[in-house]
């Protein structure tokens, strides 16, 4: 009895296990390096809200897989607040990074519970201030000592948090973009989102060029960026591929949008990615909040574009292949022109030997009436010496 009890736990161990052998490696980097990230962490940077507490949840995700100007490398630690401060009272807020990894597309940073509305932090003696907003960095001494303990909490998880998206910004600057799952990131916030029994929110820090081997907003040229294209190179990455993920009707969305030197930040290009973004968002409540324009960047070719080098020899062997197309079609019209005149020759000598037929014919003719009108003639004659002879003889 008690060897099938060890024999059970030793199954039961492989059957912890080995369900992992069928995830992609990348995917298990991915989980590592998020349950690394957990063990280093202070746990003060994910203090998630209790199931009961929840009336609102809100997703930050921060689009790092391109570098950030060393001027404004404090800009997404600086959004972190300003969305917290955007949050109502009993609000999660979850903290994604776009991971490198397109079969696990967000690393998640940390949870943050908002305890408090902004106006618990105005005192009576501040609120007659116009545009005075509570936070962190001015807690009045008047507010009551259980709110207070809340803020500072909330303030010390904030600032953790924040220290770890600077050091992801510090780990961008200056390199070269080899991927970014923005698309894929969004979806699977939009399936989380799908699941939520509370109003959401999406904030999105990125300059939302998807940069993937299937669709790239870096590979592809400005003018080409359609969004039917778009979902026609989604639709071919295979039967297993899921459907795309739309996020829901009204779900507020806010855009913290960086353009880029030599790209989007010309006007009319800015308009055309931002429009490809209204479509893909549908009936989303999107909002277009303009970053500081930040410098271009190198990045790794990832779709399968010709160079234009490669542009130039299609070419020219396309001007090739029409010249042997026209020359074929020049040979054979005149092959055609060719038979056409012999037919016609053909035609124009039998018609000459038809008319010379009908002209022997007619002579012919000709001939054998004159035959006639001579023999009836000879007949004539002939009963008149008979009629002549025969009155002879009477008399």
């Amino acid at each position: 009895m008690n060897s099938r009890l060890q024999e059970r736990r030793k199954l039961g161990g492989l059957r912890w296990y080995v369900p992992l052998l069928l995830i992609p490696i990348p995917v298990l980097i991915s989980l590592g390096m998020r349950v690394q990230g957990a063990d280093d962490a202070p746990s003060s940077a994910d203090a998630p809200c209790s199931a009961s507490e929840i009336v609102h949840r809100a997703v930050l995700l921060l689009d790092l897989r391109k570098p950030v100007d060393e001027a404004h490398a404090s800009l997404p630690g600086r959004l972190l607040d300003d969305v917290t401060i955007d949050l109502y009272a009993d609000t999660e807020l979850a903290v994604y990074s776009v991971s490198p990894f397109a079969e696990a597309p967000r690393t998640l940073l940390g949870r943050l519970c908002k305890p408090y509305d902004n106006g618990e932090l105005l005192v009576q003696a501040a609120k007659h201030q116009r545009n005075t907003i509570g936070d962190c960095g001015d807690l009045p001494a008047q507010i009551p000592a259980a709110s207070r303990a809340d803020a500072r909490q909330f303030c010390e998880q904030r600032n953790v948090l924040r220290r770890r998206i600077d050091a992801l910004v510090a780990q961008s600057e200056g390199s070269t973009a080899t991927n970014a799952y923005l698309v894929e990131a969004l979806e699977e916030t939009t399936r989380d989102f799908a699941d939520s029994s509370v109003p959401t929110s999406l904030y999105v820090f990125s300059d939302m060029m998807q940069h993937a081997k299937w669709y790239s907003h870096v590979d592809v040229q400005p003018d080409a960026w359609e969004f039917e294209t778009f979902v026609a190179a989604r639709g071919s990455q295979g039967p297993g591929i899921e459907p795309l993920a739309r996020p829901s009707t009204d779900l507020p969305v806010k855009i913290f949008y960086v353009a880029r030197a030599g790209t989007t930040d010309n006007p009319e290009l800015r308009r055309r990615h931002q429009g490809f973004w209204q479509t893909y968002f549908e009936n989303a409540d999107l909002h277009f909040d303009d970053q500081p324009t930040m410098a271009g960047y190198a990045s790794k070719t990832l779709m399968d574009i010709p160079t234009p080098m490669e542009l130039a020899a299609y070419e020219r062997e396309q001007l090739r292949y029409q010249s042997e197309l026209v020359e074929k079609e020049r040979a054979e019209l005149e092959r055609t022109r060719v038979e056409f005149e012999q037919e016609r020759a053909d035609f124009a000598e039998r018609q000459e030997q038809l008319a010379q037929l009908q002209r022997r014919l007619a002579e012919e003719q000709r001939e054998l009436a004159a035959k006639r009108r001579e023999v009836e003639a000879q007949d004539q004659l002939s009963e008149t010496r008979r009629v002549g002879e025969t009155t002879d003889q009477d008399a």
